[in-house]
């Protein structure tokens, strides 16, 4: 931690604007007072760590994504001996500033930042970018500009669609994530264009609003199934794990079975996703592989010892992910035609 300004100014014999000249690297002032001004701030500061000690700011650590990441994170930091703090933002942008300010106070040397990505305030990008605060590195979502690792969605989603063609969809449907966050709109924008390529059309009443969380797979669920049974998706995207992981557990509580009644693809990989029944089919995110990209250019920032995150060429790195294929996906259990004739109050059963 920097020692603060009186306390400087006593001990170099100089004024409160002085020592901030100094600090800031402001002209106008004289080498012997600078000098004496550098030498009180070396008296004074603590003796460096022999280790790293790195923050992390999750967005929400109700999600399994996220603390599947934390954990590769600390397993990474125990390798390189670094120690790790880590706190959630709880989706708040006052709180992530109030986070900003913790960390920085009590000296971290760098920090992961996943944004909770719901309007990025004017505040919280002049505060990123200040030169008060150690180097950052933006995980999953982007962050004014800064160094950024994050996964392919559009690659990952294509697969998704691609796969579920393969196993003759063509009626699919989409929940989509937390609106308004980098990944949902990436997500959805790359779902509407794997359409595309494979000319399907995307029906509207189709597509429905998520939010990343477990209800938000329940919500889903409650609106298939107030769908007229003649107009369903055979088939179902979802913007994350969690969300299909609970649009399935829904639809089973009614009483359908899944993948014949309605095949479902997630996006992340969390491990739960090969504990439900069906095991889920996904798009899975390498979390370690991500930490390790994110550590390596955090760790660099780190030694280039550069006051402030104004980085003039900030590296973007884009991992690919990897289909998962399990059994929630299989053909199409019915035909439009057939659905017609069996249109009642429960979903098509029968076998084509």
């Amino acid at each position: 931690m920097r020692p603060r300004l009186e306390v400087i100014a006593q001990k170099a014999g100089v004024s409160l604007a002085t020592v901030s000249r100094v600090l800031n690297n402001r002209p106008s002032v004289a080498d012997a007072t600078r000098d004496r001004v550098l030498a009180a701030l070396r008296d004074l500061a603590p003796p460096r760590r022999q280790t790293l000690l790195l923050g992390l700011i999750l967005p929400d650590t109700k999600n399994p994504f996220f603390t599947e990441l934390a954990f590769e994170l600390d397993l990474e930091c125990e390798r390189r001996g670094a120690s790790l703090m880590i706190a959630s933002s709880d989706g708040r942008a006052d709180r992530e500033l109030n986070l900003l300010d913790r960390f920085t106070s009590v000296g971290v040397d760098g920090l992961l930042f996943i944004s909770s990505g719901t309007g990025q305030s004017e505040a919280l990008l002049r505060t990123v970018a200040g030169d008060n605060v150690p180097p950052i590195i933006a995980f999953d979502r982007g962050l004014g500009g800064l160094d950024r690792v994050t996964v392919d969605s559009r690659k990952g989603t294509e697969q998704a669609v691609d796969h579920l063609v393969v196993y003759g969809h063509s009626q699919i449907g989409y929940l989509k994530g937390l609106a308004n966050t980098e990944t949902a709109i990436e997500r959805f924008e790359s779902f509407q264009i794997a359409m595309a390529k494979n000319r399907l059309e995307i029906n509207s009443a189709w597509v429905f609003e998520g939010d990343y969380q477990a209800e938000g797979g329940r919500r889903c669920a409650d609106a298939l199934l107030a769908l007229d049974p003649t107009d369903r998706p055979t088939a179902m995207l979802a913007g994350n794990d969690l969300m299909a992981i609970t649009l399935m557990q829904r639809l089973q509580e009614e009483g359908r079975t899944l993948p014949r009644d309605l095949s479902l693809i997630g996006f992340d990989g969390i491990p739960a996703a090969s504990w439900v029944h069906p095991r889920l089919t996904t798009i899975t995110q390498p979390s370690a592989k991500l930490v390790r990209e994110a550590m390596n250019i955090l760790t660099h920032r780190i030694a280039e010892a550069a006051p402030g995150n104004r980085v003039p060429d900030p590296q973007i790195v884009t991992i690919e992910p990897e289909l998962t294929p399990r059994s929630s996906v299989a053909k199409p259990n019915a035909g439009p035609q057939l659905r017609l004739i069996q249109a009642d109050q429960s979903w098509s059963s029968t076998a084509t």
